[in-house]
């Protein structure tokens, strides 16, 4: 369900205000257990979001239009918990590298 305050709604379209853009924050999107066939369904939705530009509402049975929006998300190298990044989640976004320093 999206119901974020400042979102605005009309009809089945959501978005930020006319000329502004909503930032979404995902930390530790590489978190979620992998299921039997390899997929990760909470990272599925983002990229659906990101794929579609939007989300399909199971209760009333409709689609949601998200305009003006931008994902960005975060993760850690694999382990403690942490999984590898799929390849699947890894095509819909631009990813970068930071590398910890050891003279820090």
């Amino acid at each position: 369900m999206l119901n974020v305050n400042g979102l605005h709604s009309y009809w089945h379209r959501y978005g930020a205000p006319v000329n502004k853009k909503v930032v979404f924050f995902i930390d530790d999107v590489n978190m979620p257990a992998r299921e039997r066939y390899g997929a990760q369904p909470p990272i599925e939705l983002l990229r659906q979001f990101q794929d579609f530009r939007g989300f399909y509402d199971r209760k009333k049975l409709f689609w949601k239009d998200v305009e003006d929006t931008v994902l960005c998300a975060a993760c850690a190298p694999p382990g403690g918990g942490r999984q590898k990044v799929t390849s699947r989640c890894a095509g819909f976004a631009a990813m970068s590298s930071v590398v910890h320093s050891a003279h820090a």
